[in-house]
């Protein structure tokens, strides 16, 4: 880095940002004495699983919007897909620690897959899993 005039530290040409530690957010650069910050442990854990499942939400709606469109005849195999999809990433959720059963349950999003007889089994076998 050269400073300006102003003060104001410079990138030297052809410098990658990732080579600049002071450009990366607090929350993603490594803790104090090379030690791996626990907080940033967590919050990578902690979007997995609300992106996950926020997926399942996504793929629940687009199942139920195909449900919709009976008189397309792709229509049917695309929404099994979305569903199949959508039963895969919530119990992807409920395996990185997505605990909160409540939204499970009542999200509207997912009323697509929630009708189906799988939605059950799913969340039994979470149950079953946690109370281990």
């Amino acid at each position: 880095m050269l400073d300006d005039p102003r003060g104001h530290a410079r990138r030297r040409q052809g410098q990658a940002p990732e080579h600049r530690p002071h450009a990366r957010p607090r929350a993603l650069r490594p803790a104090p004495g090379g030690r791996e910050d626990r907080g940033q442990a967590d919050l990578g854990t902690s979007a997995r699983r609300t992106g996950l499942f926020f997926s399942a939400c996504g793929f629940s709606l687009c199942a139920g919007a195909l449900a919709d469109e009976p008189k397309r005849p792709e229509a049917k195999a695309l929404g099994r897909q979305y569903t199949e999809s959508a039963f895969k990433s919530l119990r992807l959720a409920l395996g990185a620690g997505w605990n909160n059963l409540v939204d499970v349950q009542t999200d509207p999003d997912l009323d697509a897959v929630r009708s189906a007889p799988r939605f059950e089994a799913v969340i039994a076998q979470y149950k079953k899993a946690a109370s281990k």
